[in-house]
């Protein structure tokens, strides 16, 4: 016995250990099952496309690596491994901070679920959390792996709506027009402009419906000056036109625009244009925390103004940059800036 402890456990170290991990609940479940009661749960309480997949998809995977196995059965160890083999998208390398903290935080809410008490889920199915005690990278240490936010020169903006505006009837205008002057999140599938329905050109409003916001609330954006001639022009045009998806990922290929980039350009050149992080915050939907840890690049007051000042002229077929149109105070009152 002293041999297999090995000089660094006591019996009742070994004891305590025990009974902690392996206290067998009134019912055991293994973590596929419980992960559909979970998944139900969380879809009555609102949850909706992408915030589910993401729980489904980490504990699926968690799920193959360990066997599938009772909920009150699995370890620290186990997690610990899982996160240690999860590798980036090149297959090889691991992965990155960012990673290990979003599987790290869908294991813990799961298991802390899993230990608590609901009588008609037939809970506990765990009395101890197993993430409890594994690392958790802090904001800091995450950010150091953070590539650097992508922002489109006001050049590229403007090919990219006149592209859009020949590209197949301008199907595609009104998508760019709002995620890049409008700065919503462009997720076709799950992301805000997904959800928009309501824009009101007499009001100069835009509302993204508490369902896409992060925030769970309505928020109300402004239509700028030049998106406004957009939207006029291309009043007759779905804000999701069918197969957007493919569309937009073609476009986006075609310019080399990363996935979020026209919402860091609209962020970028919003605060470059205005000198207002506040005003930003709410325009976007985001801290201005987050604004500035995660978005903010430093582009020049002139090229906010004529990020802001790209327009459609119908008889060219193409963008151009208008100052005409362009108005520094549809947004902020005087006495704001």
């Amino acid at each position: 016995m002293c041999r297999k402890l090995c000089d660094v456990y006591t019996i009742s170290e070994v004891i305590d250990y025990f009974v902690k991990h392996n206290r067998a609940p009134d019912v055991t479940i293994d973590i596929l099952d419980g992960l559909e009661i979970y998944l139900e749960e969380k879809e009555l309480s609102g949850m909706r496309g992408v915030s589910l997949r993401k729980p489904k998809g980490v504990l699926r995977a968690f799920a193959r690596f360990v066997d599938n196995p009772h909920v009150g059965t699995v370890a620290k160890e186990s997690v610990l491994s899982y996160l240690k083999a999860l590798r980036a998208n090149d297959g090889e390398s691991p992965a990155k901070r960012k990673t290990w903290n979003n599987h790290r935080n869908e294991l813990a809410s799961f298991f802390k679920w899993a230990g608590l008490v609901d009588k008609t889920t037939n809970r506990p199915w765990i009395f101890h959390n197993p993430v409890d005690g594994v690392l958790r990278y802090k904001n800091k240490e995450v950010a150091e792996q953070r590539p650097p936010v992508s922002v489109s020169s006001v050049d590229t903006v403007r090919d990219v709506m006149s592209y859009a505006m020949s590209y197949k009837g301008g199907k595609m205008v009104k998508f760019f027009a709002l995620v890049y002057f409008a700065g919503i999140r462009p997720d076709p599938v799950d992301g805000e402009i997904s959800k928009v329905r309501e824009i009101n050109l007499d009001n100069g409003r835009i509302a993204v419906p508490p369902v896409a916001s992060k925030t769970k609330t309505e928020r109300p954006v402004t239509i700028m000056g030049n998106l406004r001639s957009w939207l006029e022009q291309y009043a007759d045009q779905a804000i999701i036109p069918p197969n957007c998806k493919n569309d937009a990922a073609h476009i986006r290929h075609k310019f080399g625009l990363g996935q979020d980039e026209t919402r860091h350009s609209f962020i970028s050149y919003y605060v470059a244009l205005y000198n207002s992080l506040a005003h930003a915050a709410l325009q976007s939907g985001n801290s201005e925390s987050m604004i500035h840890s995660h978005y903010l690049t430093h582009p020049t007051h002139e090229e906010g103004k004529n990020f802001f000042s790209i327009v459609p002229n119908m008889e060219k077929g193409e963008a151009v940059f208008s100052k005409q149109k362009f108005q520094e105070k549809s947004a902020l009152k005087p006495d704001q800036r």
